[in-house]
């Protein structure tokens, strides 16, 4: 019984790992182009018109939560 307990939160404890890694990676992309888009304009080039990047979908992570 204690191990069932363990497991379900071991799990939990994943996926608020992954989730915190998804948002971790989701500032330093945003920062970067941040960067990116400052420098352009300090030498006198437009700004990047890239489209921003996909958000995250957190429903396919939710896999990573089961350990087989």
């Amino acid at each position: 019984m204690s191990g069932d307990i363990l497991r379900m939160l071991f799990d939990q404890l994943l996926l608020i790992e992954g989730l915190v890694l998804a948002i971790l990676l989701s500032i330093m992309l945003l920062r970067e182009r941040y960067l990116l888009n400052r420098h352009r304009r300090e030498i006198g080039a437009e700004p990047s018109q890239e489209p921003a990047p996909p958000p995250v979908n957190f429903a396919s992570v939710r896999h990573l939560r089961r350990v087989h």
